[in-house]
């Protein structure tokens, strides 16, 4: 039987210590015992299926790593243990970019409010925040004015798509923001999210305990009212004197004090997440075909279970969902 082609995958690999980006040939094989996945997301064994950049085997005695930095590298399995593609060029120590996106059914408010929980984060192992504008109505001025309100201790980039394009919603931005990043590591919000001020903090340890390529928490989903009516009134947590701003514990105060949805289903649907761009290499980008603003991270997250990959929750409403009127489905 012949054994099939490697395929040329690019993994985007820009580390701090080689800063350049590798291409790694990967293969597939029928299913055979001879690759050991550590768990620790650290080690893999292998036997000559790897090629380098330069075409070189990797030997069943090497470990797989960069040839330029020696980062450690992982890989996804299917069910029946083929190889399927590297999904990760650098370790997970690596810094990451924060993706906060600001679209046009929310108001400066809003995006006034989830900024101010992101400024309250751990940002010591953050490379920049690319802010992404949305085809919203709002000048760029006045959303950098309002990010400036709220200082951070990192580079923030303001990219403000005017395209006017109603079909560009979640999906597209997503991408979009993907396309951005120079890093592998990703840490993605929105502004209509308000962020508990050791989300980040704890998203990070639970990647790095569970070697987890994708993670999330409980979502708190707030509303303006005990029916939740999705109307376009500006909500109490929202305003600029809202009472979780001063609180210690921060929008985590929320819970329990607000009309809302506790949900737990962010394994198939999470808007705030801790993810790598070398995932959305490997499982595709997200689908624009979809274009309702309540649904289409559902796809992306499904295709990424279907790949093996290590998706993890954790059990606490680390973020809240912002009232606010948006056509859904």
């Amino acid at each position: 039987m012949t054994e099939p082609e490697p395929m040329r995958i690019p993994i985007p690999h820009r580390s701090r210590q080689c800063g350049r980006t590798a291409l790694v040939f990967v293969g597939t094989r029928p299913p055979r015992r001879d690759y050991m996945l550590s768990y620790s997301g650290r080690d893999l064994l292998a036997t000559g299926e790897y090629r380098w950049p330069n075409g070189e085997p990797v030997h069943g005695s090497d470990k797989l790593v960069c040839p330029e930095c020696l980062k450690p590298l992982r890989v996804t399995f299917d069910a029946e243990q083929n190889l399927v593609a590297l999904s990760r060029m650098s370790d997970i120590e690596d810094m990451l970019t924060v993706i906060f996106i600001y679209f046009r059914t929310l108001t400066l408010d809003h995006l006034d409010a989830a900024w101010f929980s992101l400024s309250q984060q751990d940002l010591t192992s953050v490379e920049e925040i690319i802010v992404l504008d949305n085809n919203t109505d709002d000048a760029p001025d006045a959303i950098r004015d309002r990010l400036d309100h709220y200082p951070v201790s990192v580079p923030v980039r303001v990219v403000s798509e005017k395209h006017g394009d109603p079909r560009r919603t979640h999906c597209w931005s997503s991408n979009r923001a993907f396309e951005l990043s120079t890093t592998d590591n990703l840490f993605v919000t929105r502004a209509d999210f308000l962020l508990n001020p050791d989300c980040l903090a704890r998203f990070r340890a639970a990647q790095v305990r569970e070697a987890a390529m994708f993670t999330t928490s409980w979502c708190h989903q707030m509303g303006c009212d005990a029916s939740l009516s999705n109307t376009d009134v500006l909500a109490d947590h929202s305003k600029p004197d809202a009472g979780w701003r001063t609180d210690p514990r921060g929008a985590a105060s929320l819970v329990g004090a607000v009309p809302a949805n506790h949900f737990h289903a962010t394994d198939v649907d999470a808007g705030v997440y801790l993810t790598y761009q070398s995932v959305w290499v490997v499982v595709g980008r997200f689908n624009e075909s979809m274009v309702g603003w309540g649904v289409n991270q559902q796809d992306w997250q499904r295709r990424i279970a279907r790949h093996r990959l290590h998706l993890t929750v954790i059990p606490d409403y680390l973020f809240h969902h912002q009232h606010h009127y948006a056509p859904r489905g």
